[in-house]
């Protein structure tokens, strides 16, 4: 759909539960899917022209939180399959389907986002006790290095993006810090941390996810009357934010992803 709610379409269409769409340039999309014979969730990757569905996990394991590199040749997933059982990191080159894994310790490592050029991986772990924000080498999760820059100390930071802004790289994630999910930004050229959405009663603003200009975000939020997650998109320093209208408008609508097209933005997102 266009990012003001314009020209939504169903693009999965099934009865199984399709959930956190990845977009990467020329059209393609991964999503996290349980249509399979198993029961489990699989990472799908789903291409407009032509149209095609191919499913890139086979794992008895739960994949999810699919990203697709700005290219859309790899693809880093969350998986289950490792002998802890515990959330780790992996990346799939679509091509081969060869697998590596880039992360591999007792805590949980989540959210993965690729950095604008797609040398790095950001993403969320609790490997410290609370979830940080951290960046790792993509070809073989070397050089694991925490963003001290975005941390809210024992506060919990999650869901990081990261789009090249004139040169530099910011970052948006949701943190807890204030008592509820609120949606920070990092700006990579001022080097400062700001607060975007505040809300109180333990409304909840995550998962954000930047145009690819870097002018504007969208994010979920439960603020409306309602209850129901909904999607709202502002400018990159939290003004002008706005509702998304759904088609479905009970349900929730959450993780959205906004399409990398030059001049001409598309969001995608669960419903």
């Amino acid at each position: 759909m266009g990012c003001d709610g314009s020209g939504q379409t169903n693009l999965s269409n099934n009865s199984a539960e399709d959930k956190q769409p990845s977009w990467a340039s020329g059209g393609k999309l991964a999503l996290s899917s349980n249509r399979n014979a198993e029961g489990g969730y699989d990472i799908y990757l789903l291409t407009l022209d032509p149209w095609a569905v191919t499913r890139l996990t086979t794992n008895a394991a739960n994949d999810e939180s699919p990203a697709l590199s700005p290219d859309g040749s790899k693809v880093a997933y969350v998986s289950y399959r490792d002998s802890d059982g515990d959330a780790e990191i992996y990346v799939l080159t679509v091509a081969d389907r060869s697998l590596v894994q880039i992360t591999d310790n007792i805590a949980a490592d989540r959210d993965p986002a690729w950095s604008p050029d797609g040398t790095k991986l950001v993403f969320a772990s609790d490997r410290d006790g609370n979830f940080d924000i951290y960046k790792a080498n993509a070809t073989d999760g070397s050089d694991v290095e925490k963003i001290g820059a975005v941390s809210h100390g024992t506060a919990n930071d999650r869901w990081p993006d990261v789009v090249d802004y004139y040169g530099d790289e910011n970052i948006a994630f949701a943190s807890d810090s204030d008592g509820d999910w609120e949606v920070y930004y990092y700006d990579g050229y001022e080097l400062t941390l700001s607060q975007l959405t505040k809300n109180v009663d333990d409304i909840a603003d995550a998962r954000p996810s930047w145009s690819k200009s870097g002018e504007q975000m969208v994010y979920d939020t439960g603020r409306n009357p309602d209850n129901n997650l909904d999607i709202y998109k502002a400018y990159y320093d939290g003004a002008n934010a706005v509702s998304i209208p759904s088609k479905a408008s009970a349900n929730d609508d959450s993780f959205p992803d906004w399409e990398p097209v030059e001049d001409v933005d598309y969001c995608a997102g669960d419903e």
